[in-house]
């Protein structure tokens, strides 16, 4: 059964999920319910949970530094916070500490209970995919120096004295004698198991990250250049050591070059090798890998078999602000250019790239602008509930893609398509309010004093806007549409009535005369009264 530890400072709400959720018939035990972080971790210090659920808020010891005690000293249990705070600070927090899931209060017992089957779920998969593996690591885990293996995984944790390391190597043969130190990580991306031939994944992962070890271990140890081990998690570690000072970096990278080459080559696995900074000192060694560790968090940005280095992370990462580089995007949006679009992105990808911002970071900055550009699509008249599908749908698939020019990619295509929709129901809207001009027209060309203020107060539109659509979509002005209208009715009044010129002119909205006379020439090359007898001699 899985123990459970729950953190909760009202005693109202601690009391009412210990008593109110089936504990054993989920396969739970309720290993203890504390009032306070520092009560628990007590606990924890006694015996470590699989699972603990934990308020934010609360005196000596909150949620969140609870959470980061397990992060660092117990990774394998599972955290779910529950909050009254609905703050992005606090979700940004517990991303860090892999926090399960952030929940906002209340929470219902039926909802905890979900979470909870969920999560014991997910345990037993993790136990029975450690089963699995273990029956795989057993057949070479004995040819593997063992006590070798053992030292160095202690050597990257930095938990002894120099004096201690020194000892231990000593006795377990590892040789570690110059002045400088730096340490590599390598972590396998792109994975083809097709040449082992193994029935499930699980078996497979274990013998791939064997013959990855088996190839690291052969380059390292064949040049001298220091020691490669497995950790626990079977990831390959290469703590490299040279007297070198101003060219270890670069020595470094051309060695690690070399072995994704060799990955590549002979088993099709591509790499992410991440270089710690270099330290001078066996117990400072830990520094280095954590660094290692750490800048393969930046394989996002590089894609597949890239190798990151701590050093130049360091040296180039500052604050970045992308706000110019989305108004840019937004602009190439509403100017229907996806060439544009495509290039701005284009520019923001090379800024997140040489500033070194994490995955969690990038999303951030690109839900801002997605944002922004459903702004947009409001504006068109999009529906909300599609907005906001279509939104969900491309958040989903950002987090999915596994390197930044894929995720960009994504947000390319998901721009081009909001651009398409609001060309498309702007083009349906000039159409629209077209054909609505036209009819006013129609029905009001007999009135003298109709402007183009009437018809846009009519429509609800600016006069620049509309005159701009009017034209683009009957290829005329305003006042040549109506124009042509009374002149065409006037014609028709010429040829059909006895009316004099001047009751024509005023029922066609012509004030003077004078003037109707004029422009009846000008569209016609005839004055009303050659036209009129032109008419009746025909008849």
């Amino acid at each position: 059964m899985y123990k459970v530890l729950l953190v909760e400072d009202e005693v109202l709400v601690r009391e009412a999920i210990a008593e109110n959720i089936a504990w054993e018939e989920m396969g739970l035990t309720l290993l203890a319910a504390c009032k306070n972080g520092k009560e628990a971790i007590e606990v924890i210090e006694g015996e470590v949970p699989d699972i603990v659920l934990t308020d934010i808020c609360m005196p000596f010891v909150d949620g969140m530094q609870l959470s980061k005690y397990l992060f660092e000293n117990h990774p394998q249990t599972k955290i779910i916070i529950f909050s009254g705070y609905d703050e992005f600070e606090y979700a940004k927090q517990a991303l860090q500490y892999k926090v399960e899931e952030y929940l906002l209060k209340p929470v219902t017992a039926a909802e905890l209970t979900e979470l909870l089957v969920a999560i014991s779920k997910e345990l037993d998969k993790q136990r029975q995919e450690k089963n699995n593996i273990k029956k795989l690591r057993s057949s070479y885990y004995k040819h593997l120096p063992t006590i070798r293996s053992q030292v160095l995984n202690d050597l990257i944790l930095g938990n002894k004295s120099e004096e201690e390391y020194r000892e231990e190597m000593k006795e377990s043969e590892i040789y570690l004698s110059k002045r400088y130190f730096k340490v590599a990580f390598i972590d396998s991306k792109e994975t083809d198991f097709s040449q082992f031939k193994m029935e499930d994944n699980q078996n497979q992962s274990a013998l791939l990250t064997f013959a990855i070890y088996n190839i690291v271990d052969e380059i390292i140890t064949q040049d001298h250049l220091g020691v490669a081990f497995q950790q626990k998690d079977n990831r390959s570690i290469i703590i490299f050591e040279s007297n070198l000072n101003q060219e270890f970096e670069k020595q470094v990278k051309q060695i690690c070059k070399h072995i994704q080459d060799k990955m590549k080559a002979h088993l099709g696995v591509e790499t992410i090798i991440g270089i710690g900074e270099k330290v001078d000192k066996l117990n400072k060694i830990y520094i280095s890998y954590r660094g290692a560790y750490e800048a393969t968090r930046y394989s996002y940005l590089c894609g597949y078999n890239c190798i990151l280095s701590q050093e130049e992370i360091k040296t180039y990462k500052e604050p970045i602000d992308l706000s110019k580089n989305i108004e840019e995007v937004l602009l190439q949006v509403k100017k229907q250019s996806e060439e544009g679009i495509r290039l701005e992105l284009d520019k923001i990808v090379k800024k997140i790239q040489a500033t070194y911002l994490q995955k969690e970071e990038i999303l951030i900055i690109m839900q801002k602008m997605i944002l922004r550009a459903n702004e947009l699509l409001k504006l068109a008249g999009v529906e909300t509930e599609n907005i906001k599908n279509n939104d969900e749908n491309w958040l989903t698939q950002f987090k999915q893609q596994k390197t930044v020019d894929e995720a960009f990619a994504i947000t390319n295509s998901y721009l081009i398509e909001i651009m398409g929709q609001i060309y498309s129901l702007k083009e349906d809207m000039s159409k629209k309010q077209t054909l609505l001009a036209l009819d006013y027209i129609e029905k009001n060309y007999q009135n003298s004093e109709l402007t183009l203020q009437d018809i846009c107060s009519y429509l609800t539109m600016s006069p620049s806007y509309f005159s701009a659509t009017f034209k683009r979509e009957t290829g005329e002005t305003f006042i040549e549409v109506l124009t042509k209208k009374r002149i065409e009715k006037a014609k028709n009044m010429l040829k059909n009535t006895s009316l004099k010129n001047y009751e024509i002119a005023e029922k066609v909205g012509f004030s003077d005369p004078h003037y109707f006379s004029i422009t009846f020439k000008k569209y016609t090359g005839k004055t009303p009264k050659e036209y009129a007898k032109e008419s009746r001699d025909e008849l």
